[in-house]
């Protein structure tokens, strides 16, 4: 019996994965989008770090977000008294690795010297990697990640309201949500002179705006949410070009969906409008779970843990990792589970493309050497 030449095997073989390759490519549809593929990642998950074991101190909540190059930054307060404290800042060593180091202890601002727990956000501009953390009695600092020390207050930028949330617009920049039950209201603080410009005015039957949500879009529109009150999970759309002026009203924006209670806002890579929060204080019954917005306006909701009728989830997205990363922050507790949703790996076309022109272009390679070699 005629046995076939190595050679002519390896390259019968490579020609048929090339092949199959290009079929498969042929045959593929368009990458699924991240909305349709979100899935819960239980083996991603992970707690986070507990406070240090300071004497007559407790656990209190925690707020991170991640650096530019994934690194996430934890803001922990580490309870003293009723309403008192500081907040301990850890770094995460790598990306993913889901250790970290402590760097240090925000210090307390000269007039706002009482720390609220947890601190009402933490954002870091994606830009410059500058830090933003807010206290709830009004006062917002920036530091770099690795020196908390250095942080830099801004005290009353919402004219003595309770501050809500905060997005970077640029990178100097943020735009600030906050309350004081009458009157609701968005600002925009410029970091390098501490200017700050009243842009959005909720009114007074729609309480809550101020403690609801802020993000925008990658055309630069913010898009805001009520937190609580009579309008609770409403999320409009506003045109930024002009501002900071003319005021906006809230009822001026578009109105794109009703959830929770529209505390936390964030984007993904692909658009789609992460919600997380849950009223409460109120009688809405949005708790316990959070949701992602398509730009069609089609919604997921998922209860990350099934347990608590009351979970009010903060929800971070990191644009390094691909991962929405959602925790139940109700004050604090230790530890705290981080549950991580993100898609599942599907082959892109153009994986399978790099496949088969590679696999076609070895294939023929060897056509060629065995037609010299044969030739010589």
């Amino acid at each position: 019996m005629r046995t076939m030449n190595p050679s002519r095997c390896r390259f019968a073989s490579i020609l048929i994965l090339s092949l199959l390759a290009a079929t498969l490519l042929s045959a593929q549809p368009a990458a699924a989008s991240l909305f349709d593929s979100y899935t819960r990642q239980p083996s991603r998950e992970f707690d986070l770090p507990a406070i240090s074991s300071a004497p007559g101190t407790s656990q209190g909540g925690t707020q991170m977000d991640n650096l530019p190059d994934g690194r996430l930054v934890l803001v922990t307060t580490r309870i003293t008294a009723f309403f008192t404290g500081y907040g301990e800042v850890r770094v995460e060593t790598a990306p993913g690795s889901h250790v970290f180091n402590y760097v240090g202890d925000l210090p307390l601002p000269t007039l706002d010297n009482i720390w609220y727990n947890p601190p009402v956000f933490l954002t870091i501009n994606q830009q410059t990697g500058k830090v933003a953390v807010g206290n709830g009695s009004g006062s917002l600092g920036i530091f770099d990640a690795n020196n908390p020390g250095g942080v830099q207050w801004f005290e009353g930028v919402a004219g003595g309201n309770f501050l809500g949330n905060a997005a970077w617009r640029n990178g100097t920049q943020l735009a600030v949500t906050s309350s004081d039950f009458a009157e609701n209201r968005v600002d925009l603080l410029n970091i390098t002179n501490g200017h700050v410009d009243p842009v959005i005015a909720g009114p007074a039957d729609i309480n809550g705006v101020g403690s609801g949500g802020v993000a925008f879009d990658a055309a630069g529109n913010a898009y805001v949410g009520v937190g609580y009150g009579s309008a609770v999970g409403e999320i409009r759309k506003f045109d930024t070009s002009t501002w900071p002026t003319p005021v906006q009203l809230f009822t001026d924006g578009t109105l794109v969906t009703t959830q929770l209670s529209a505390a936390w806002l964030q984007f993904d890579s692909e658009g789609n409008l992460l919600v997380g929060g849950a009223d409460t204080f109120g009688g809405s019954g949005h708790t316990n779970y959070f949701s992602i917005v398509d730009p069609s306006g089609q919604v997921r909701s998922f209860d990350p843990d099934g347990n608590s009728v009351n979970d009010a989830y903060n929800v971070v997205y990191n644009q390094h990792s691909g991962e929405i990363l959602v925790w139940d922050d109700s004050y604090g507790s230790d530890p705290l589970h981080v549950f991580v949703f993100a898609a599942d790996a599907v082959p892109e076309p153009a994986s399978l493309t790099l496949l088969a022109g590679g696999g076609m272009m070895l294939a023929v390679g060897m056509w060629r050497r065995r037609r010299v070699v044969k030739a010589a």
